[in-house]
């Protein structure tokens, strides 16, 4: 007489069950682990763009402009952010400053030159998925726009902005913080440094720099 093989209902419940179980443990995790890959991923997007427009306004010897993107439900360009509070947290938008005004035309004799748009994870008009916090300040700890800083590479390298029309070089430190906006948890933060440098703030970061703008900075 053949043997019967294969599992009981009792065997099955119980594996059911662990499988359950597993998968409580094990979803909340991968949650977390997704939330924070969408941190770092949109810093480095952000980071390596402002490291092209360094690189562009040197190769094209002219100078890059960075501003918050102001981009549709449709993901077209409409420029540089505006309204009451404007920010970087739809994007941000890098041009090449023709006529030097950081002002961003299309027209007229001397055309800007839109180099490139890198988007957030957010979208016009839905949930946002990442809060972009982005601010500039003085070496002296001034704060020189806290929500959309605007800003351009020159031909040498250096970073520059106007100030009351005057054109002020190498003064300027950008932070840039990306928070998951569904868990507040995640986050993670660089600085740009006067000369155009990113650095990825992290807890050795402002341990080697403990005293310094670099540390102060990525603290706060």
């Amino acid at each position: 007489m053949r043997k019967e093989t294969g599992f009981t209902l009792i065997e099955l419940m119980v594996t059911i069950a662990l499988m359950a179980l597993f998968a409580a443990f094990a979803i909340p995790a991968m949650n977390g682990f997704v939330e924070q890959q969408r941190v770092n991923s949109t810093l480095s997007n952000y980071t390596n763009a402002l490291t092209f427009a360094r690189n562009e306004a040197i190769r094209q010897n002219l100078p890059v402009v960075v501003c918050g993107a102001q981009i549709s439900s449709a993901g077209q360009l409409s420029g540089c952010t505006t309204g009451a509070s404007p920010n970087w947290s739809e994007g941000i938008f890098l041009y090449g400053d023709v006529d030097k005004n950081q002002v961003y035309s299309v027209t007229g004799a001397t055309q800007d030159i839109n180099i490139r748009v890198v988007q957030s994870p957010n979208r016009s008009g839905a949930t946002d998925k990442v809060t972009v916090n982005s601010g500039s300040r003085s070496s002296t700890g001034t704060i020189i726009n806290s929500s959309n800083p605007i800003f351009q590479f020159m031909p040498n390298g250096q970073v520059g902005r106007l100030e009351s029309g005057n054109l002020v070089v190498a003064d300027m430190f950008l932070r840039l913080e990306i928070v998951s906006a569904g868990d507040a948890q995640r986050k993670a933060v660089a600085l740009m440094d006067p000369t155009g440098q990113i650095i990825r703030c992290t807890k050795k970061t402002i341990d080697n720099n403990t005293g310094n703008n670099i540390a102060t900075f990525c603290a706060s």
